[in-house]
């Protein structure tokens, strides 16, 4: 029996899952919606080796699916894999109290809750009956649990505290990707300025086996497939794609609420496709070699 936490057994599941779930065609990953191991209650590409699903599903994490892990290996831990090559990055390696965790980019809940409510100052729920909103809504629903807004961060955690780096950037910056990158780029050495998040310095440093190597924002950029956040791609112009930050408790109106979360999906969207062409790319490479 092979041993589930080694470089073939993720080839090998990645493989099973192409045949099984996308017809052999491992394109149609683009659009696989990992939630669905959560219906099904899937225990092979899903959870393993736990006894239950949650019973509430923003309680499971996709990006920490047995199928995501595999992916992140063949993409991170391969050695063929030069440029994208992330130090330590085996599947033992991967998951909750680890060196590295999975992280969703660009979330759903922080922007839409659970549902697609509106709140406003005084708590009051009001429903947007808008149903071009509404589809435009629920077709970011399909795409957000996908490969491509899915990566992996060192995960590990200062003596004493307990927030790692994707919990603290969820908090701090609400799953906001643009603004998490204008504020982490000041952690890196070649930074003219300095961070004046205390903490997120100190996660950066607590990290040195993944900042030892990858050690300027460039290349933090560039194995993360993170261009599409830059103008041009030039990681020295970061498109500040929200000039407001807006949750669905924070707008002052209900239309003020709808053109945030419209630009929000029209423009997340395409970074997402993108990602996920690159890391498929690889995967295709990798799963012939």
């Amino acid at each position: 029996m092979e041993n589930y936490k080694d470089f073939n057994y993720c080839k090998k599941l990645v493989s099973e899952f192409k045949q099984s779930c996308l017809d052999g065609d491992l394109k149609k990953l683009e659009t696989f919606d990992f939630c669905l191991f959560y219906r099904n209650k899937d225990n092979k590409y899903g959870l393993v080796n736990r006894p239950k699903y949650p019973e509430f599903i923003w309680k499971y994490d996709p990006d920490d699916s047995e199928l995501a892990k595999a992916i992140y290996v063949l993409i991170w831990g391969n050695d063929n894999n030069g440029e994208y090559k992330l130090p330590d990055c085996s599947f033992e390696n991967i998951g909750t109290g680890l060196k590295y965790r999975g992280d969703t980019l660009n979330t759903f809940n922080t922007l839409f809750d659970k549902n697609i409510w509106w709140t406003n100052e005084t708590n009051e729920e009001i429903e947007v009956k808008d149903k071009e909103f509404a589809d435009l809504v629920n077709g970011f629903k399909k795409i957000y649990l996908t490969i491509g807004n899915f990566s992996i961060l060192p995960n590990k955690i200062p003596k004493g505290k307990k927030d790692s780096l994707n919990c603290y950037r969820g908090k701090v910056f609400r799953d906001y990707y643009d603004l998490f990158l204008d504020e982490f780029r000041k952690c890196f050495p070649e930074s003219k300025g300095k961070t004046k998040k205390e903490y997120l310095q100190t996660l950066y440093d607590e990290n040195k086996f993944y900042f030892d190597e990858i050690n300027t924002f460039e290349k933090f950029v560039n194995r993360n497939f993170l261009r599409g956040y830059f103008k041009d791609g030039d990681t020295r112009k970061l498109n500040v794609i929200f000039e407001k930050k807006l949750a669905y408790w924070g707008s002052t109106s209900v239309d003020s609420y709808k053109e945030f979360a419209k630009l929000y999906i029209e423009t997340v969207t395409p970074i997402i496709k993108n990602r996920s062409k690159e890391m498929i790319k690889i995967l295709e490479k990798t799963l012939q070699d």
